[in-house]
């Protein structure tokens, strides 16, 4: 089971991923900013090792995956400007709660 929250208060104590997420400014004048994210791995102290940035979608698959790996059931978004919307909730049924309260 997979438990997703914005609040980190919520979390307490209990081991959990941090997954955040930015806008990617495009180089040229006319590209759009890209939403992007990724996840912090406790064990190796560092950003999840992407080389590009990628949509965050397809990085939380990433980070779920990640948490059920290594056995952790809790994942925090760190969104503070908002930039993920609400698609997470329906991803094939693979997250058991979403906490989506700011």
């Amino acid at each position: 089971m997979i438990r997703v929250t914005r609040d980190r208060a919520k979390l307490r104590d209990v081991p959990f991923i941090e997954f955040r997420v930015w806008e990617e400014r495009p180089i040229f004048p006319n590209e759009k900013a890209s939403v992007c994210g990724g996840h912090w791995d406790p064990v190796l102290r560092s950003w999840n090792s992407q080389k590009r940035p990628i949509p965050a979608k397809q990085a939380f698959e990433l980070t779920r995956q990640f948490a059920l790996d290594k056995g952790i059931s809790d994942i925090w978004i760190d969104d503070p400007d908002q930039k993920l919307d609400g698609g997470l909730r329906v991803q094939n049924r693979l997250i058991d709660y979403l906490d989506d309260h700011s």
